[in-house]
């Protein structure tokens, strides 16, 4: 789990904190987003009967 936390900080050198920081920040927000949509996905295929899922 730490290996984002220490990409992120070897990226510092090249590329700047704040730099960094953005991009950090932009993938974490669409892993998030990622995460939701697949939850949701699963959420609404589990609410379906039986028959429907052989669609």
């Amino acid at each position: 789990m730490s290996l984002p936390a220490v990409a992120a900080g070897a990226a510092t050198q090249y590329y700047g904190l704040g730099t960094t920081s953005h991009a950090y920040a932009i993938t974490a927000a669409l892993l998030a987003l990622a995460a939701l949509a697949a939850l949701t996905a699963s959420r609404h295929g589990a609410a379906r009967p039986e028959a429907d899922r052989s669609r």
